[in-house]
């Protein structure tokens, strides 16, 4: 693992870290691709955790990792209009994906239980709305996002960058 230059950002990841590496650690199919067996299961835990705390140093991604941290936080009536609090289920999904995407997205809550990811490349703009079992995405000028897989999501979030 590269060194951290600055202070702020190893407070980061020393803040943080624990919290992601429990949440990958969980089996789930976001990082576990096929069933293993457990001593396996250890070893991959250890490979995803190296991952993660290298992508917590790159630019940017310690700032949505914290956001998203804070997000999982949150109390019953977080907005004073009823909203719920994100389930664990819900963090480990969109962590997941954070952990595939080329750049950070800036992160929100919303009040219909669904984590908003925003994403912005000079004068366009890309929203992804991540609920419990499903995605949707949205660009300018849509009001109705579009139902989209986790796969066709990452390969979107990438080539508006690329373009």
């Amino acid at each position: 693992m590269e060194t951290i230059s600055t202070t702020s950002t190893a407070s980061v990841i020393s803040d943080n870290a624990q919290f992601f590496c429990a949440q990958v650690e969980k089996p789930s199919k976001m990082f576990i691709r096929k069933k293993i067996t457990h001593n396996s299961f250890t070893i991959e835990a250890n490979i995803i955790r190296t991952n993660l705390l290298n992508k917590i140093a790159e630019e940017g991604f310690a700032e949505s990792l914290t956001v998203l941290h804070k997000i999982s936080l949150l109390e019953a009536n977080w907005n004073t209009y009823g909203a719920k609090p994100f389930s664990t289920d819900i963090i480990a999904k969109t962590t997941g994906l954070i952990f595939q995407l080329s750049k950070p997205p800036m992160i929100f809550p919303t009040g219909r239980n669904s984590i908003q990811l925003e994403f912005y490349n000079n004068d366009k703009y890309l929203e992804i709305e991540i609920f419990e079992t499903s995605y949707k995405y949205f660009t300018d000028g849509m009001d109705d996002g579009i139902a989209i897989g986790e796969e066709e999501l990452i390969k979107k979030v990438n080539d508006f960058y690329a373009a």
